[in-house]
């Protein structure tokens, strides 16, 4: 009877070491951050049973602009000019519009150079 008492003091002990160590911030602030990148991995996979290919439309229209900036060169974004507009009419039919004034170069350089380098 003893010795069971002795066993449930020294568990309790351990218990409640082990539960102020958790209470430090970093292991909660550390834990909260796994918490929600598994979480966000998890959603972020659920659409694969249904297979790999690209939804909505902002995937494949900056994957146009990727391969527009291929075809004509990443210096295509900084030579702009109001006198040299090129209106595509792919997206904006019949008036068209003019893509390196409305559209942002950031996503479509950055894989246009990664296509390059690899």
């Amino acid at each position: 009877m003893k010795m069971l008492k002795k066993g449930i003091n020294f568990m309790g002990k351990s218990v409640k070491k082990f539960f102020l160590r958790l209470s430090d911030p970093s292991i909660i602030l550390f834990s909260t951050l796994i918490l929600i990148f598994s979480l966000a991995v998890i959603i972020r996979s659920i659409p694969l049973k249904w297979g790999l290919f690209l939804t909505e439309f902002d995937p494949y229209y900056e994957y146009y602009l990727a391969k527009k900036t291929l075809e004509k060169g990443v210096l295509w974004w900084f030579q702009y000019s109001p006198s040299q507009r090129e209106f595509d009419t792919l997206f904006w039919y019949p008036y068209g519009r003019d893509l390196r004034r409305t559209s942002q170069p950031g996503v479509p350089i950055l894989v246009t150079l990664i296509y390059i380098f690899l």
